[in-house]
């Protein structure tokens, strides 16, 4: 334990970085943030949609599947469905948390 702590005390300090290098950073950290707030607000609208419009849920569940069928039918594998789990079940069975779908 004492050798590890050493040999980090002894080992030459990272180099400091270009200032572009570290406004690129923070440009990136910036849009991921951004791109991360985006879907969840998407995710959002989508499951208060369905909610209102069951019809449309079954319509979207029915492309879904045959979308994944034909795919199999050439030995592909299916892409993940963009309605989330609870759906697959029915309007019934979808039970939102107390959070799911306020902001916050």
């Amino acid at each position: 334990m004492r050798v590890s702590f050493l040999e980090r005390a002894l080992r030459p300090a990272k180099r400091v970085a270009q200032p572009g290098e570290l406004n690129r950073t923070r440009e990136h950290a910036e849009e991921e943030a951004r791109r991360k707030a985006l879907n969840d607000y998407y995710r959002r609208k989508n499951i208060e949609f369905y909610l209102r419009h069951p019809s449309m849920l079954q319509a979207e569940l029915a492309a879904e599947h045959e979308q994944a069928e034909f795919l199999k039918s050439r030995g592909l594998e299916p892409e993940p469905s963009r309605i989330p789990a609870q759906f697959h079940r029915g309007l019934k069975a979808y039970r939102p948390k107390a959070g799911n779908t306020s902001s916050d």
